[in-house]
């Protein structure tokens, strides 16, 4: 179509449908912007980026400060109460804070607190406390930023039982006696409770089928079992002449403290403890032969933590040391879902241990309401270590067990540990921790991969949590600082995993419980995983901007108006 031609220049027609139509401007007063509007708008953004660059600095600071290394060599205790407190001689005067996240630094007496004051963490000082007979004053529970975990409390009050600690279990004797078996005797010790009784049942006939001879003694609640109607335990005694059922007598041994009540208890003098969910490659009779054994009298096993990477606060400034009386040391965590004690050759630290474990007064202890130890987890090392008797800790560091897959996220989800040989490195224990050996039907091997530690300096060893991943928590490798390797799992570890499957499965059935939904996770394919369309959709959506870009910036440089001849 053409315009009228005195609508256009006389000497040249220009074709109209090349010619984008110009959009009208608006007014320039109104295009004006409101300089108050502008003058209020850059003073809000001017103060909101001095207060985030202020807290900024701020945290950085601070966190400079809590992570400072000198605080691991700082002198603790600041004090030692030379004794036990005897009847009203002890005397609260309140907490004192210090500056520099260090109980030796600068006082501030503005954010001291009364005695009753609740002290968290990332508060510094100590409780000074004095003996109202002689008036001595003393500097107690002396703490840094990191004393402490997150959501853990203490007040100034609890200075007299936590200095009394360390000296009642240096003399402590556990009420009931070690009883010993003669001749020397071997066996197999759990600790038992209604949910895990199919997955100890499916251990114990993987043992028999490995050929293991050893007996097997199942320590157990009357609250929890009831021995004589249970049917796995009814049919396991009546089929094995070799377990035993043993009722845990003692009203304060709950939850953790049952593992320690059990090896203390135990008609065996060797004992092995297992956890309920702590798959054995082969059988391990063969321990009780170790070198490492025979040596030592004691054998423990590592965990994946170590003081520079806990999830646990063991570390050089956790009130654990001063609360047990004993220098801090600096090596890996113990994970006890196997135990292996001599318990002729360990009375003075099995004392300790249930010292530990059950409270000097029987009712627990800090270890439990302060959380400065995990559970029993770590008290079979103290308990060893701080009555200077000898043991041996396993060189060869646990491997993580999981899924692998290329296009998940995380790529692989650790969900078990392997342990290995004392001796001679070789795989030994599959601790299903994550996923239970609950024998719910549908419950299928969840473990292909291994991902073994490569580096030489152990120090590198660091694990962290990898997030949720079909409704069980992953755990790996710190990215991308620890050297390690992926590798298909053994099959020896598959025909475990799948015979203790099949085995706890038919527990459960023999218990007539009724099936449900609850199905072991297995490996999600990566179309059906939820990071793998958001990849697609990511990649789609930047692919297609990008190109609409680089096609509209093609036509603008091209396109020019055409020009006819009139």
């Amino acid at each position: 179509m053409r315009l009228p031609r005195q609508s256009i220049d006389e000497t040249e027609a220009v074709d109209v449908a090349v010619l984008p139509v110009p959009r009208k401007r608006k007014e320039a007063s109104a295009m004006r912007a409101n300089p108050y509007v502008v003058y209020g708008v850059g003073v809000i953004a001017v103060t909101v980026t001095l207060h985030l660059a202020r807290y900024g600095l701020f945290h950085l600071r601070r966190e400079a400060m809590i992570w400072d290394s000198v605080l691991d060599t700082i002198q603790l205790p600041m004090d030692e109460v030379p004794a036990v407190w005897k009847n009203d001689e002890f005397e609260c005067l309140g907490w004192r804070a210090t500056d520099g996240c260090n109980p030796w630094g600068t006082r501030l007496p503005a954010d001291d607190k009364p005695c009753d004051s609740a002290i968290v963490e990332g508060m510094a000082g100590y409780c000074e406390v004095r003996n109202r007979t002689s008036g001595a004053t003393y500097r107690t529970m002396a703490s840094t930023c990191r004393a402490i975990m997150g959501g853990v409390s203490f007040h100034c009050n609890m200075a007299k039982d936590f200095t009394d600690f360390s000296k009642l279990a240096a003399t402590y004797t556990h009420p009931v006696p070690v009883p010993l078996a003669t001749p020397l005797s071997r066996g197999i010790v759990f600790s038992v409770y209604y949910g895990a009784m199919p997955g100890v049942v499916a251990i114990i006939h993987l043992l028999r089928a490995y050929g293991c001879v050893l007996p097997i003694e199942l320590f157990y609640r009357a609250d929890e079992i009831d021995a004589d109607a249970h049917p796995l335990v009814q049919s396991l005694v009546g089929t094995d002449s070799l377990v035993s059922m043993r009722e845990i007598l003692d009203p304060h041994a709950v939850h953790f403290a049952t593992k320690p009540y059990a090896v203390y208890h135990s008609a065996f003098d060797q004992v092995l403890l297992l956890d309920c969910d702590n798959i054995p490659l082969r059988d391990p009779t063969y321990l009780f032969e170790s070198t490492a054994f025979l040596l030592h009298g004691a054998v423990f096993w590592p965990d994946f933590w170590q003081p520079r990477r806990s999830i646990f606060n063991i570390q050089p400034q956790s009130l654990l040391w001063q609360f047990l009386d004993m220098p801090y040391w600096d090596t890996f965590e113990q994970e006890s879902a196997q135990v292996l004690v001599d318990r002729r050759r360990s009375q003075a630290p099995l004392q300790k241990l249930m010292a530990y474990a059950l409270g000097v007064h029987g009712r627990g202890s800090f270890l439990q309401t302060l959380t400065l130890a995990y559970g029993d987890k770590d008290l079979f090392r103290l308990a060893w270590r701080n009555t200077s008797s000898a043991y041996h800790f396993v060189d060869h560091l646990p491997v993580f067990a999981g899924r692998w897959h290329a296009l998940a996220w995380p790529r692989f989800c650790g969900l078990a540990m392997v342990q290995h040989d004392p001796d001679d490195g070789q795989k030994l224990f599959l601790h299903r921790n994550m996923v239970k050996l609950s024998g719910r039907p549908g419950q299928r091997p969840a473990l292909t991969h291994l991902a073994p530690f490569t580096g030489i300096d152990k120090h590198l060893y660091r694990a962290e949590c990898k997030g949720v991943h079909d409704g069980v928590l992953c755990w790996g490798f710190l990215w991308p600082s620890v050297p390690y390797a992926i590798e298909e799992i053994d099959v020896e570890i598959h025909t475990a995993e799948a015979a203790a499957l099949a085995h706890a499965e038919a527990a459960w059935r023999l218990l007539g419980l009724p099936d449900d939904d609850d199905k072991e996770p297995v490996g999600t394919p990566p179309w059906a995983d939820p990071i793998f369309p958001a990849w697609v959709v990511a990649v789609l959506v930047f692919a297609w901007y990008v190109g609409r870009r680089h096609w509209m910036m093609h036509v603008a440089s091209t396109a020019k108006p055409r020009k006819h001849k009139a």
